[in-house]
Parts: C-alpha cells; sequence; structure tokens
C-alpha cells in the first residue's frame, strides 16, 4: 500500500465565461466541463474552479510537463505529487489509450476526509507526441466522478 501527501495550491480564478471553454496547452486541446471556470495566471498552467458542494469546490490544476517537472513521471506506479494536499492510500495507475496518438495514465484514490468532508482526488498524465501534461482534480465526493471528468476531457482531446 502506497500513501501520497501532496501539497494544497490555493486556486485564485477569475470568472471568464459559464460556458465550456477550449484550453489549448500545445500539442494538446481540449474542452474544459462548462461547470468550471478557467484561469491561466501562468503560461503552461491552467486553474479551474468547479461546483461548491458543502462549502467545498471542485478543482483542476492542468499543467504541461517540462524536462523539470518530476511529478510527471507516467512510468511510475503513483506520482510523486498529484497537486493537492491529501492521503492517498492504495491509487492504481491504470493506462487507457484514447488513440493511436493520445494515452492517459490515470491515478484515482479511494475517498479520504479533508476538513471534515469526503472528497476524491485523481491526477492523470495524458502523453502524446513526446509530449505530457498532468491534470489533477480534487472535488466534494458529491461532484463529478475523477473518472467521468477524465473521460469526458479525454474524449473532448485533440493533439496537434
Amino acid at each position: 500500500m502506497q500513501k501520497i501527501t501532496v501539497v494544497l495550491v490555493a486556486l485564485v480564478a477569475s470568472i471568464s465565461s459559464a460556458f465550456a471553454e477550449q484550453v489549448r496547452l500545445r500539442p494538446f486541446e481540449f474542452t474544459m466541463p462548462s461547470s468550471f471556470f478557467a484561469d491561466s495566471p501562468i503560461a503552461g498552467t491552467v486553474y479551474g474552479i468547479g461546483p461548491r458542494y458543502q462549502g467545498f469546490s471542485a478543482s483542476l490544476i492542468v499543467q504541461l510537463c517540462t524536462p523539470e517537472t518530476s511529478w510527471c513521471e507516467a512510468d511510475d506506479d503513483v506520482p510523486g505529487d498529484m497537486g493537492f494536499m491529501t492521503s492517498c492510500e492504495s491509487a492504481r495507475k491504470e493506462q487507457i489509450s484514447w488513440s493511436a496518438k493520445l494515452t492517459e495514465y490515470r491515478w484515482v484514490c479511494p475517498p479520504t476526509i479533508l476538513q471534515g468532508e469526503s472528497i476524491m482526488a485523481s491526477a492523470s498524465i495524458f502523453a502524446a507526441k513526446g509530449r505530457k501534461m498532468r491534470i489533477a482534480y480534487l472535488a466534494h465526493e458529491s461532484a463529478t466522478t475523477p473518472q467521468q471528468l477524465m473521460d469526458a476531457i479525454a474524449k473532448s482531446m485533440r493533439v496537434h
């Protein structure tokens, strides 16, 4: 059983639109769920704030991987950093081939308690054309499941 402790990232998002938004981090392009508001304060990074459940907002961090980002190794059984603060026991890597060009490596944590609420956390690394992009997700257990969210993102994804 492996345990991951990751860092909670404070997310400050500017409200840009209530409509689904295209996110482009070359070579990846995908549709941000319409319930999320996106902000991109740093090149190569997009933050998404989603619906609130029990006072807890669903959050996404999308980051392009660089040679300096050790957290972006899809070969690891468990990524070293999932982008949020949580303890994750028994996360298992799942490899999903979405197309000949796009592979996803997904880790989903079992629900855990954070600030008295049951939350879900996951991380996915998408690989295409020699590049990688990580998407970390944290949400209340009443929100969209990590599997549903990552499936929707992957199905909307294009590789340029």
